[in-house]
C-alpha cells in the first residue's frame, strides 16, 4: 500500500457503500451508547457469509489425510533455509525493496501536492528495546488540542510515505506516527516476527517517553502485515485508547493456506503446516479490551472477510464498542477514499463512547 490515494474528496459513491456490521451480542443493544450501535455512518448493515467449501469425508478424507502426510514429509526434505527465504520474501517483501528508503526531502520532490503535510513531519529515531545500538526510523506529526495520536504499522510493501494517505486525519488535528521495521527503508537489521513486534513496542514507548503521549491517548492502527503487528502490541496492554485493523490476517498459516487453495487443495500442498512465522492475531484478540474498528474488503482474495469477522468476535472489547466495516467493492488494498472517512468518524466518536472494561 504505497501509493497516495488519488482521491481528493472522500465522499463515497452510492453504488460502492460498504457493509457495516454490528458485533454479535447476546446481551442486546446498549441504550447508553447509541453512537456505536447499529450503523456507524447510517449505512445499511447486511453481511452475507460465503458458503463453506465442500470438505471431503469418509474414504475421501482418509485418502486426503494420507496424501497430506506424504506431501508434508516431502516438504520436510527441502532445506529449511530455502523455505525460510521464500517465506521471508513473501511476508517481509519490503526488506527486499531498496526504493523504499525515503526521506522527507525525497517525499517532497515525489509528492509536491503533499508539501503542507510534509512540512509538519518530524523525522525521528526510535531506540530499539532489545538492542540499544540499533534504532528504527519514523515520521511523526504532533496532535493538536490534546487529540489522540495514531500509531501506524504499515503493510509488507509499504514505506513511511504510507502515512500520506491519512492526511485528512492530521488536517483535523489528530497526531500520527509511522515507523519502519528492521530491514525496511533506512532501518538496519533483518525482519522477523519477533523483531517487528519489538519495533511496535519501541514506537509506542517512544511516544510515551519522548513525546509525552500516554498509552490512553494512543490509537493503534495496522494495515495488512501491520495489522498483525498492531494486534500483538494491543494484546500486551489492552489496546491503548483504541485499535484499528485494516485487511488483517487471523494468522500467517491461515494466509498460506488461502494462497495454496487458490491453485491446489491445501491437503495436496500443506505449506501452511511448515510456516516459520505464526502471527496468530486471532489468538491474541481476547487480550484486547479497547474500542475496536475492523475494516476489510469483501473482494480480498488474500485474506477473506471471514478473517475480519473472526477477529472482531474474539476481541473482549464490549459489544457496543467494536465495529466491523466490510467494503463491498474493495480488495486487499483498501482505497483510502473508503477507509479514511470511517476511521475519521470512529476517532471523532471515541470521546463520547463508553470506556472499555477494566
Amino acid at each position: 500500500m504505497l501509493a497516495v490515494s488519488s482521491r481528493t474528496q472522500f465522499g463515497l459513491p452510492p453504488s460502492a457503500l460498504p457493509i457495516t456490521k454490528q458485533s454479535r451480542s447476546t446481551t442486546g443493544p446498549c441504550a447508553s451508547s447509541p453512537r456505536f450501535q447499529g450503523r456507524l455512518l447510517g449505512w445499511e448493515a447486511e453481511a452475507a457469509n460465503n458458503p463453506q467449501k465442500h470438505q471431503p469425508s469418509g474414504w475421501g478424507a482418509f485418502i486426503c489425510n494420507r496424501i497430506q502426510g506424504v506431501m508434508t514429509g516431502l516438504l520436510g526434505l527441502v532445506p529449511q533455509q530455502t523455505l525460510q527465504t521464500l517465506e521471508s520474501r513473501n511476508l517481509f517483501a519490503g526488506h527486499y525493496m531498496p526504493d523504499l528508503k525515503t526521506s522527507v526531502a525525497e517525499a517532497k520532490k515525489a509528492h509536491p501536492e503533499m508539501q503542507a503535510m510534509l512540512d509538519t513531519v518530524e523525522e525521528v529515531q526510535i531506540p530499539n528495546l532489545e538492542n540499544p545500538l540499533a534504532q528504527s526510523y519514523g515520521w511523526y506529526i504532533p496532535a493538536k488540542d490534546h487529540k489522540p495520536t495514531v500509531l501506524h504499522a504499515m503493510g509488507n510493501k509499504s514505506s513511511l510515505t504510507s502515512m500520506l494517505r491519512y492526511q485528512p486525519l492530521t488536517d483535523e488535528g489528530f497526531g500520527f506516527m509511522a515507523y519502519e521495521y528492521p530491514g525496511y527503508g533506512r532501518t538496519l537489521g533483518k525482519p522477523s516476527e519477533e523483531r517487528l513486534y519489538q519495533s511496535a513496542v519501541a514506537a509506542s514507548q517512544f511516544l510515551s517517553q519522548q513525546k509525552g503521549i500516554p498509552l490512553e491517548n494512543q490509537i493503534f492502527h495496522g494495515v495488512s502485515l501491520g495489522g498483525a503487528v498492531t494486534t500483538e502490541l494491543a494484546s500486551r496492554n489492552g489496546g491503548g485508547k483504541a485499535v484499528i485493523l485494516e485487511s488483517t490476517m487471523t494468522s500467517f498459516p491461515d494466509v498460506a493456506k488461502v494462497k495454496v487453495e487458490s491453485y491446489a487443495p491445501a491437503w495436496l500442498m500443506p505449506l501452511h503446516k511448515i510456516t516459520f512465522s505464526q502471527m496468530t492475531s486471532l489468538d491474541k484478540m481476547p487480550a484486547i479490551k479497547a474500542p475496536l474498528l475492523v475494516l476489510h474488503g469483501a473482494k480480498d482474495s488474500m485474506m477473506p472477510k471471514q478473517f475480519a469477522e473472526k477477529l472482531l468476535e474474539n476481541a473482549r472489547t464490549p459489544n457496543h464498542q467494536k465495529k466491523l466495516v466490510i467494503f463491498k467493492s474493495q480488495g486487499h488494498n483498501i482505497d483510502t477514499g473508503y477507509s479514511v472517512p470511517v476511521i475519521r468518524q470512529f476517532l471523532r466518536e471515541l470521546s463520547s463512547a463508553p470506556k472499555a472494561e477494566p
